[in-house]
């Protein structure tokens, strides 16, 4: 009898073993200077509500959860106006690189999603503040660098 349910065991372990596994890799990560540029927008922003939602065309294609969360930006270095309300959409967070929007403000480098959207994830240098305070001095370290290299007349955008 014990051998049988050490057989069981045996085979349910590699059974479960067997699975696919759906996790989350990233690169490495890259430095505030490289993901600055690489960013369609980096800011600081304020949660305001956080919506589950589905994406993607569904039947064969399929689709996938995700979240739509709504952001008061309170410091913008790109792509985003101080003052105003945007949009990041995440995945849901189950292996799928989704970032997870716990607390408050949160540091955002993004890429734009949709036109009235950006997208972000884990991999990514968006964190939560102030795990992002070394992040926020190293943007207004590289915005003052880039004013003086270009000049007073060129540093404002049309």
């Amino acid at each position: 009898m014990r051998s049988w349910i050490g057989f069981v065991l045996t085979v349910t372990v590699l059974v479960l073993d067997a699975w696919p596994a759906w996790a989350c890799t990233c690169p490495e990560e890259h430095s505030v200077a490289w993901s600055f540029g690489d960013c369609d927008a980096v800011f600081i922003g304020e949660v305001v509500s956080v919506r589950d939602t589905a994406l993607g065309a569904g039947g064969c294609s399929g689709s996938y959860s995700a979240k739509v969360v709504r952001l008061r930006v309170t410091r913008a270095w790109s792509g985003v106006r101080a003052g105003t309300v945007t949009t990041v959409v995440t995945g849901s967070g189950s292996g799928d690189c989704g970032y997870p929007f716990e607390g408050k403000r949160h540091l955002i480098y993004a890429t734009r999603f949709d036109p009235r959207a950006w997208t972000t994830n884990i991999c990514m240098r968006t964190r939560p503040m102030p795990f992002g305070a070394p992040d926020s001095i190293a943007l207004s370290q590289l915005r003052r660098r880039d004013a003086r290299r270009l000049g007073p007349d060129q540093t404002h955008s049309p």
